[in-house]
């Protein structure tokens, strides 16, 4: 430690001493400078090429394979140079992370950090023929029946075969095979040594062993006589479903405390069988991390079930840990930095090239050295029987094909369907939602008989292409809406253009696709709009309707209306029989009618109104003059009555109006007087402008003012200011 800290006495403060002279220097103007003074210029060239070639020979210390940078402003410039720059730098930072954690260490001495390094592979072969052509069970990709397991006998079994694989049929459809291990999984004790904290053992040195190919029969059955004698193993899948409907498992990785194998389950697939002596076994631990989908596909494409599973996913979640990948388990617990780049490689090619073989390896290489440290915290913690209660029901997961797959929870991407997940996520309208359903329909379908992903067959960004197709269709119109494709598509353009073509036909003929709207107070129908009016005319024809001063004044939406005397009215029409029922001259005298009743209640209202404002007095002593003067004081107050607020909004604005006896255009004036100069009103106060057809003032509009001009600098602030 002593030797750590010298080193960071001694190195640290030079290099903030180098930091802090290159940022000052920077901040200064030094091709200015050396652009006066020829000795400083060769002086800066001398001491650049120096600092250059020390760059250089870091850099390629960092990476061996980093290539040299040149001198020159351009080329230091460039962006792909410093580009490659900025990925050396970036492996540097993180072998400064490894050393730091070094440091912190608890075990510095036995602390090493191990990378599987990236690099470019032009031999890379290529696929040229499908796997599953040489399958000797063809893949069924139909659909027509429930998943049946792939058993043809049972290992390590408490119940037998033929008790457990039964048809099970909740109702018409919901028809499945039961799990044939479920009882095995949740009835069977966990074996002694997985309940228990142990001394970690680590694994053997990366660098010192390589792992074993298994691709025939007899190195198979050597290397399950072996695991039969062990008490865990850790398993690891590589899997392929681009070129596959269903997808097909291509490498198992399994690794004991001392091998590693990789099975090449291409040329195994229908000899793999013989694994559940191993794999059905209680008393031997199998590891896997995330084993949701590990469990299907071994059932699905090799007859295999898993007893005793302890899941690091489940185990690193109920750690709390900040993530639960793989990748971070490998680099946290053993050190091992691992390669994302081979993560989604073809993992169909044979030869595996030596990068994808060392990836596949590092899987399981180091997963039962982090078994053991995760087991022996959730026991510290008493988490144990959690995880294991999970890796349990992990286990029990049973495959099912698409068509009969009900359970949301065990399949979530089934649970909303393509179809509607598409039509969310592309904004479809509801009216090309029958096209976009007959579209998924037929990619389905090819897709199945061609063994192929549908993403392979037709890409969903170009179906919906497809549906925003405008008629005419013409083969044309598809390949520019599809781009590039695959063959099978090329193949079926007739009929991708007759399933458009009849899609656009039947939406146009009838209201499928379109939503039906449910009914709500908003929709205006005949109805409501007739009551509506008859409410109106009978709130036009009150007493005090004709004395809405303000409204029938001030009012630009209900001053027409109640100043019209006539409103609309409709006329009923037999569309049966194509003639008026009810002609116009009758509904007129039906509304003459109806008037006449109106106006002569409305008198009766008056009257008794008045009659109500003079309580207290004989009926003898009310006359005429009395009801006069009476009317209209109340019109003079009426105004008032109605005003909506006291406060006076208005006090700085003075209407002007004008007598209605005085006519409002003086016609005998000059025709250069204008037509409103007579009516004035209190002048504005507005911004200075010229007018050309003002009569005061001929001297034209006057000069712009001059402003100073704002002294420019780096110091200087800009105001926009006008005259």
């Amino acid at each position: 430690m002593q030797n750590h800290d010298s080193s960071y006495d001694k190195v640290v403060p030079r290099v903030i001493l180098t930091i802090r002279a290159t940022s000052s220097l920077a901040a200064q103007d030094v091709k200015f400078h050396a652009s006066l003074d020829r000795n400083l210029s060769i002086a800066l060239g001398n001491t650049s090429k120096s600092l250059l070639s020390l760059a250089n020979a870091m850099l390629m210390d960092i990476s061996p394979g980093f290539k040299p940078l040149e001198v020159g402003e351009a080329e230091i410039k460039s962006s792909a140079t410093w580009r490659t720059v900025s990925d050396t730098l970036d492996n540097c930072f993180e072998k400064v992370d490894m050393a730091l954690d070094l440091l912190k260490s608890p075990n510095k001495s036995d602390f090493r950090v191990t990378e599987l390094l990236e690099a470019n592979e032009s031999d890379v072969p290529e696929v040229t023929e499908k796997p599953q052509r040489n399958f000797m069970v063809k893949v069924d990709n139909s659909d027509t029946h429930p998943f049946q397991p792939k058993l043809t006998q049972k290992p390590h079994a408490l119940k037998p075969l033929h008790e457990t694989i039964k048809l099970i049929a909740e109702d018409q459809n919901n028809l499945h095979y039961s799990h044939p291990y479920e009882f095995e999984i949740m009835t069977q004790p966990f074996p002694d040594s997985q309940l228990v904290t142990q001394n970690p053992k680590k694994p053997i040195d990366w660098t010192f062993s390589e792992p074993i190919w298994i691709d025939d029969a007899m190195g198979l059955n050597e290397m399950v006589k072996e695991l039969e004698q062990l008490s865990e193993i850790a398993v690891d899948l590589e899997h392929h479903d681009y070129r596959s409907y269903y997808g097909i498992t291509c490498l198992m990785q399994i690794s004991n405390r001392e091998k590693d194998w990789l099975i090449d389950t291409l040329a195994l697939r229908d000899n793999l069988e013989i694994l559940n002596r191993v794999f059905a076994d209680p008393s031997i631990v199998k590891v896997f991390h995330g084993a949701n989908m590990d469990i299907h596909w071994l059932q699905r494409d090799l007859g295999l079930y898993v007893v005793s599973l302890f899941d690091t996913y489940h185990a690193s979640r109920k750690l709390g840990f900040p993530k639960f990948s793989l990748a971070y388990l490998l680099e946290t617990i053993a050190h091992f930095k691992t390669s994302k780049k081979y993560q989604l490689a073809d993992w169909r090619i044979r030869p595996l090239t030596a990068l994808m073989v060392q990836y596949a390896r590092a899987d399981t290489h180091f997963l039962l050295y982090i078994f053991d440290i995760l087991k022996n915290k959730l026991i510290e913690k008493g988490n144990l029987q959690d995880v294991l209660y999970e890796s349990r029901r992990v286990a029990c997961r049973r495959y099912e094909y698409s068509t009969f797959r009900k359970d949301f929870n065990e399949w979530p991407d089934e649970q909303f369907g393509l179809l509607k997940r598409m039509r969310l996520q592309y904004n479809l309208p509801n009216s090309r939602a029958t096209m976009l359903e007959s579209l998924l329909a037929w990619r389905d379908h090819l897709a199945r008989v061609a063994d192929e992903s549908p993403r392979y067959i037709l890409s969903n960004q170009a179906l919906i292409n497809l549906c925003n197709l405008s008629f005419p269709i013409d083969s044309k119109k598809i390949m520019s809406a599809i781009g590039r494709c695959s063959d099978e598509v090329r193949a079926e353009l007739s009929s991708v253009s007759e399933i458009i073509q009849k899609s656009m036909e039947n939406h146009d003929g009838s209201l499928e696709g379109h939503e039906i709207i449910s009914p709500s107070h908003d929709i205006v129908n005949y109805a409501t709009a007739l009551d509506n009016y008859e409410l109106f005319n009978k709130l036009k024809k009150e007493p005090l309707a004709k004395r809405f001063q303000l409204v029938m004044s001030y009012s630009s939406c209900f001053s027409s209306v109640c100043a019209q005397d006539d409103l609309s009215f409709s006329i009923k029409f037999d569309t049966n029989k194509r003639e008026i029922l009810v002609s116009q001259f009758e509904l007129e005298n039906r509304r003459d009618v109806i008037k006449d009743a109106f106006r002569a209640s409305i008198r009766e209202n008056e009257e008794k109104n008045m009659n109500k404002l003079a309580v207290g007095k004989p009926d003898s002593l009310i006359d005429a003059s009395n009801v006069e003067k009476t009317k209209t004081e109340l019109q003079e107050k009426l105004p008032e009555i109605f005003s909506l607020s006291s406060k006076n909004r208005r006090t700085n604005r003075k209407i002007m109006t004008k007598s209605s006896d005085e006519p409002i255009f003086d016609y005998n004036a000059p025709e250069n007087t204008k037509v409103l100069g007579s009516i004035t009103a209190e002048p504005k106060n507005k911004k200075r402008s010229f007018d050309p057809f003002s009569k005061a003032g001929s001297g034209g509009p006057r000069a712009a003012k001059r402003t100073k001009n704002a002294p420019v600098g780096k110091s200087g602030s800009f105001k926009n200011k006008r005259s």
